[in-house]
């Protein structure tokens, strides 16, 4: 594969970019990649780096649970404008963030949420809002770009009226949504479901777990994504580059709520402001770090595209963000992977015929080119060419 080539399809792209991002990416690169090994299993791989470290060590730390960490509390009210909210809340992670607004949100007996089959928080949490929360979901199909259908949600909609249904309270989204590729919900879309709960007096929460790199790819301000939106949950510790944590978004008295199921739940942090500093440092240039993820991603995608191997295809269309799917003949996902491996080359089999390819700060171009050419001589090595 001539690199010039698929250089060239995203070079557009790539002149957006500072140079400053650049370097940043790279130095946070050169200090992960002493073993030779190239992770794109996930974006939650990521090391921190040094200036992180530093802006951790030298945090100012209080008690959170008295709400007397500076560091803590600074997050929380840059996020809070960030989003948009009147208030965000320090998590330790994003399935209790999730958790937290669903019971938040949904607090009576006979009540119900309506949220998409392929959602991360039906399919990946272990049903947690069902576990502990008590809460009972509506599930309704996600369309191939993430999105429930607008028709579904409406008709599926109860009231008090009928004592033989739970009574909706919520519609949960996802944004991006991981298992269509990492597809940013439009901006049209969250309207129309904003829309909707105005007119059957609902809420909406968004796992926005990578919702900053929606924001990227939409080229819009983070708010302007939860217009109208009653809570988020927006991870840390994935495309952002941190070694922990999550925030949630939403009114004053919601956030009052959430603090107290926070405590119930185990999440209360002391001196959590070592962790916060590290959100701090990594939300102060986050959309320049993230379109660097982005094209990187594409030239993976256009570069196994151009391979042309037999039975294996990528849907250029689905690639918006930092998420690669590859599908491979059927069955062979794992094999492939664990052929990759001994190149050096880490990915995640999604499933029996699926390999996911996550890009994030410490991979870097020549790391894309040296994937794709594993891919082809992975395949020449089995002949499969």
């Amino acid at each position: 594969m001539n690199s010039n080539t698929v250089f060239r399809k995203t070079k557009f792209i790539l002149s957006q970019i500072s140079m400053r991002s650049y370097k940043i990416s790279m130095q946070s690169y050169k200090m992960t990649t002493k073993s030779g090994v190239i992770d794109f299993r996930s974006d939650t791989v990521t090391q921190p780096s040094p200036d992180m470290r530093q802006a951790m060590m030298k945090a100012a730390v209080g008690d959170d649970v008295y709400k007397e960490d500076p560091t803590v509390n600074e997050l929380e009210m840059f996020c809070a404008d960030l989003f948009g909210m009147e208030k965000a809340l320090f998590v330790p992670t994003g399935t209790m963030g999730n958790l937290l607004c669903l019971m938040a949100h949904v607090n009576g007996r006979g009540e119900e949420i309506i949220i998409g089959a392929k959602q991360h928080l039906y399919c990946y949490e272990q049903g947690s809002f069902m576990q502990l929360g008590s809460i009972p979901a509506r599930v309704l199909p996600n369309e191939c770009n993430g999105t429930i259908s607008l028709k579904d949600i409406e008709e599926n909609i109860t009231d008090k009226s009928d004592f033989h249904f739970c009574e909706t309270k919520l519609i949960c989204l996802e944004n991006t949504h991981l298992l269509s590729g990492g597809t940013p919900l439009s901006l049209d879309y969250l309207k129309n479901v904003a829309d909707l709960k105005l007119k059957y007096n609902l809420k909406v929460h968004v796992d926005g777990a990578r919702l900053y790199n929606a924001a990227v790819a939409l080229n819009e301000p983070v708010q302007s994504l939860l217009k109208n939106i009653d809570s988020v949950s927006m991870c840390l510790s994935k495309g952002l580059g941190c070694p922990v944590g999550s925030v949630i978004g939403g009114t004053e008295e919601f956030i009052k709520r959430a603090i107290r199921l926070r405590k119930c739940l185990g999440g209360g942090i002391r001196q959590g402001g070592i962790l916060a500093a590290a959100g701090l440092f990594a939300l102060k240039d986050a959309r320049e770090k993230l379109k660097i993820d982005h094209v990187n991603a594409r030239l993976l995608a256009e570069g196994i595209y151009e391979l042309k191997l037999p039975s294996v295809t990528v849907d250029l269309t689905k690639v918006q963000t930092n998420i690669v799917f590859v599908k491979t003949p059927d069955g062979a996902a794992k094999a492939i992977a664990d052929a990759l491996s001994k190149h050096l080359i880490l990915s995640s089999p999604f499933s029996s015929s699926i390999l996911r390819f996550v890009t994030h700060l410490n991979i870097c171009q020549d790391d894309v080119f040296r994937c794709v050419k594993a891919f082809k001589q992975v395949f020449k090595e089995n002949c499969l060419l």
